[in-house]
């Protein structure tokens, strides 16, 4: 009887622990069964999507019914892959948050299987990359300036400089 105790105290240590990765890891977790409904959203998740009571969302399709419709044909495509050829699938798309701002996301669709190696269900484990996806825009950006402002500027000042040099000479 005290093994049997042993047993479950550590059962639920580790489940104690698993949560608490769960709850402070920033990727987004999620569980989806193999009717592509989801079952489980960690809490980055749910705090990036700005979503106020995820289980209202718990049962339902996965991708869920805000996310912009070419995201949901992409990801249900990678989710049929993962299905079918029972492999690890990447993912990487925008997504738009329920205040409407666009995050990207870089995602693993991992099979869970059973011992008979039967899937079970898909974790998705989702990082968001969106800061990382905005680096390229800064840099157009600061191509576009240095590329059309600046020499504008430096003519401008050059320009100046000279009329102020011939000035200074003529007196």
């Amino acid at each position: 009887m005290a093994e049997i105790e042993q047993l479950n105290n550590k059962i639920s240590q580790i489940e104690k622990q698993n949560q608490a990765i769960l709850n402070n890891s920033p990727a987004c977790t999620k569980i989806i069964d193999l009717d592509y409904n989801l079952q489980y959203m960690s809490a980055s998740g749910i705090n990036a999507l700005d979503i106020d009571d995820i289980t209202k969302f718990y049962n339902k399709p996965y991708p869920l019914e805000f996310y912009p419709s070419s995201f949901k044909s992409d990801m249900a495509a990678s989710l049929k892959q993962c299905k079918e050829t029972n492999k690890t699938v990447i993912h990487e798309a925008p997504i738009t948050n329920r205040l409407g701002n666009t995050l990207w996301f870089h995602s693993s669709i991992v099979p869970i299987s059973d011992d008979s190696g039967n899937i079970e269900y898909f974790l998705v484990v989702s990082s968001d990359i969106t800061e990382f996806k905005n680096v390229p825009m800064l840099v157009l950006w600061m191509f576009y300036v240095q590329t059309n402002y600046i020499p504008t500027i430096l003519s401008e000042i050059l320009t100046e400089m000279a009329a102020e040099i011939t000035r200074s000479a003529s007196n």
